[in-house]
């Protein structure tokens, strides 16, 4: 018989903070936050806002994830391979230089991606998402192959958390050396015990919307989280990028003190 699951919907006003212990205070006023979180440990789902959990949208930058899955399992790069920079002036300093698959990953190179995306039919990744019941599959419209910034995909909250469970416990359709390879990527080198993704569309139908996606290690058992912001498009916050994190690890801190 399967363990009970647990479900707890907390209250928004866990969330009214805006510091970290060992960083400048962000100011995360005016933002939407929906934080999902899994304990592995206690079978546990938490919710700061359990509707937006079941709410699909693009999920940005996180899916380099995924990507990075299909493009090694699929032998269409390796962690050996440049990418040669194009000498194009890019909009982050970080993406106009020669990188490869890990340095990509760490500072979410865009065109990377879409030349990773090139080398993967449409359905390679049907089927692997359907494999994974990775997001609703409608990655036909696109900009370049970039399905998961521009276009009908959408993953929910949700489906971050079944993504990465199965991630972490190896049971995505890939192999277990292209699973620890990627989990190798995600480590967080500002916090060790957290694997993790960030993603950020800055306008999706007049929105802004960040995510932060990914696990922490906690007496030796990953707590999972997915974090989505969102504010209007045109409501200036110079911080909102670094509420993802700091938000984020607030919230967890209020879960496991």
């Amino acid at each position: 018989m399967s363990k009970k699951c647990m479900i707890i919907t907390l209250p928004l006003w866990l969330l009214s903070f805006t510091t970290t212990a060992h960083t400048k205070q962000p100011t995360c006023d005016n933002i939407q936050t929906s934080i999902t979180t899994y304990d592995l440990k206690t079978n546990k789902w938490a919710y700061t806002d359990k509707k937006d959990s079941k709410v699909g949208t693009l999920p940005a930058s996180t899916f380099k994830i995924f990507n990075s899955l299909i493009a090694l399992d699929r032998g269409t790069t390796n962690t050996q391979e440049v990418f040669k920079w194009d000498g194009t002036k890019r909009a982050l300093p970080q993406w106009n230089q020669d990188l490869n698959l890990q340095t990509a990953f760490e500072v979410s190179a865009v065109w990377v991606h879409e030349i990773l995306a090139s080398r993967v039919t449409p359905s390679i990744y049907e089927r692997y998402l359907k494999w994974s019941n990775y997001g609703n599959g409608k990655i036909h419209k696109h900009r370049n192959g970039n399905f998961w910034v521009y276009g009908n995909f959408k993953v929910t909250p949700t489906e971050q958390i079944q993504m990465l469970k199965a991630l972490y416990k190896n049971e995505l359709p890939f192999s277990k050396a292209t699973i620890e390879t990627v989990k190798s990527f995600m480590q967080n080198k500002e916090h060790p015990n957290i694997s993790a993704k960030s993603g950020w569309l800055p306008d999706y139908n007049g929105t802004e919307i960040g995510w932060w996606v990914g696990w922490r290690m906690q007496n030796d058992s990953p707590l999972f989280f997915a974090t989505r912001l969102r504010k209007p498009k045109n409501l200036e916050n110079k911080d909102f990028l670094a509420c993802r994190i700091s938000l984020t690890l607030k919230h967890l801190d209020t879960l496991n003190p």
